[in-house]
């Protein structure tokens, strides 16, 4: 049996604001991720709406400060 690794990635998302510092995919929805930045703010994307960019965009943070970590809520 022959083993293929794949070594390009399927998807990267590239946010052009800064450093991104955290990442959760949702529990209920496979295709959602959230990701958050340096700077304080909220990406969350849909990749069967658009694989792309995000269909959601927040200032997370006070004072652009790093969101340094994100979770969804399991019991919704």
């Amino acid at each position: 049996m022959l083993l293929v690794v794949q070594t390009q990635p399927v998807l990267t998302l590239e946010p052009s604001v800064g450093y991104l510092y955290a990442g959760s995919w949702s529990p209920s929805r496979p295709a959602v991720i959230a990701l958050t930045t340096a700077s304080g703010q909220l990406f969350i994307y849909d990749l069967k709406q658009n694989g792309s960019a995000p269909v959601v965009q927040l200032e997370a943070g006070t004072a652009k400060c790093p969101v340094y970590c994100v979770a969804f809520n399991h019991r919704q």
